[in-house]
């Protein structure tokens, strides 16, 4: 009996002192827009050129807009503990509330919410391809035509860039990670690429994409259209054939013998993985395609978060819509100074009575509760430590609860105790 108590007087106090480390480790805690302020990001939702099959379909549904804060909320608060409001405002726009955080913290959200998470597998366009109106692909025109048009409308934004026929797409090669490349040098070399997508988006390379009319229209019904994003399950973590990191999925049951005609009329010919509206993978058709898809790049592999951030995207779901950042302000806290003080002055007097009444009235057996307490205290703080949630007024007011609940059940141990003590037993 002696060695049982020992074995969890040392898993109390092994879990009290990891409780502390967590908590030292991630301080300061997130605060939450009530108590700190934040920022707050405003975005128009617009519709993807891949999803528009006539000229006259720009129109956006509400179930599209729903779906994509959906999606967003999933994506940048997948656990649901930090102080984030995503919102529709207006008919066309998304307004997400960030509390008090770091830079580059507000960076990679911003990040996140540029990359639509579209996931594409088109054919590499030939001159035998031709539009449903009969227009064939003329490699050499249609890249004149781009360039020119980019150029003129980085001078001129007032001047429209050119449409390409209907079942052309241009796409640029996001740069493949080399043998050689470390971490940071590949990271560099990303950097430079989204410069220059950004500032010269003529000089960037890239490669020409048929979608064929027969598998992309579907009768106009964009939501049908092609292979997505929408066709895949189970993303997963993978390892290519050289052992570099890769990222695997299924295609869906229903989706399956539609990717085996696609990939039965195009053998021999390169289809791409486009993700973001950036060409992630090409490869070969050798042999028919029907249930398993695997995601590469280059010969060593992803970094480690762009693997995450790559299931991130599929398994949130790919947007339907767009967003284009239209303005960024600070939000001040939504509760004054004074508020969050008498929060704050009211858990430390809860805290402070409670204490004094256990000690009081139980003496010996309160000592042990108040220990107790203060324990389910750091343990409580260390989780939401180690979730990274926010601070907000709610949450205290609900932590003080949790002091309450757990001396209700001290007292009624330590009356039970007092009652068998009165009976004479032992």
């Amino acid at each position: 009996m002696t060695g049982n108590q020992g074995i969890r007087y040392f898993v109390i106090v092994l879990s009290i002192a990891l409780s502390c480390w967590a908590i030292a480790a991630e301080w300061p805690p997130s605060l939450g827009i009530d108590i700190k302020g934040g920022s707050g990001l405003t975005y128009k939702v617009e519709k993807l050129a891949a999803t528009v099959v006539r000229e006259d379909d720009f129109g956006i549904a509400q179930t599209d807009v729903n779906e994509t804060i959906t999606v967003i909320s999933n994506r940048i608060n997948k656990e649901g503990v930090k102080d984030i409001q995503v919102r529709q405002q207006g008919q066309d726009q998304v307004v997400i509330t960030l509390p008090g955080m770091s830079k580059e913290a507000a960076d990679a959200i911003r990040a996140r919410m540029t990359q639509v998470g579209q996931l594409l597998m088109p054919i590499i366009a030939a001159s035998s391809d031709a539009s449903a109106q009969n227009v064939p692909f003329n490699r050499e025109t249609f890249d004149r035509q781009r360039k020119d048009a980019l150029r003129a409308h980085h001078t001129d934004p007032t001047k429209p860039l050119w449409t390409p026929p209907a079942a052309f797409r241009w796409f640029p090669y996001r740069p493949q990670r080399l043998e050689k490349d470390t971490d940071t040098e590949y990271r560099s070399r990303i950097d430079d690429y989204q410069k220059k997508l950004r500032d010269e988006p003529w000089e960037v390379s890239g490669e020409w994409f048929f979608f064929a009319p027969e598998f992309w229209e579907s009768g106009g019904d964009p939501k049908v259209a092609g292979f997505t994003g929408s066709d895949i399950e189970d993303p997963m973590r993978s390892n290519d054939e050289r052992g570099g990191r890769a990222v695997t999925f299924n295609v869906v049951p229903h989706r399956q013998t539609d990717l085996a005609a696609y990939s039965r009329k195009f053998m021999k010919r390169q289809m791409a993985l486009i993700l973001n509206e950036e060409i992630w993978n090409v490869a070969t058709i050798n042999g028919e395609l029907s249930d398993n898809v695997q995601i590469t790049s280059g010969n060593v592999g992803f970094t480690s978060e762009e693997q995450t951030w790559l299931l991130t995207c599929l398994q949130s779901g790919s947007l339907k819509l767009k967003p284009r950042l239209l303005a960024q302000d600070e939000v001040g806290a939504t509760l004054g100074g004074a508020a969050v003080n008498r929060g704050l002055l009211a858990f430390m007097i809860g805290m402070a009575l409670v204490t004094a009444f256990m000690l009081i009235y139980y003496r010996v057996s309160g000592v042990i509760a108040v220990v107790a307490l203060v324990g389910n205290v750091v343990v409580t703080v260390a989780i939401m430590s180690i979730l990274q949630a926010s601070w907000t007024l709610p949450g205290i007011a609900g932590l003080v609860l949790t002091l309450g609940m757990a001396v209700d059940a001290n007292i009624l141990v330590n009356e039970r105790i007092r009652e068998e003590l009165a009976k004479g037993k032992s």
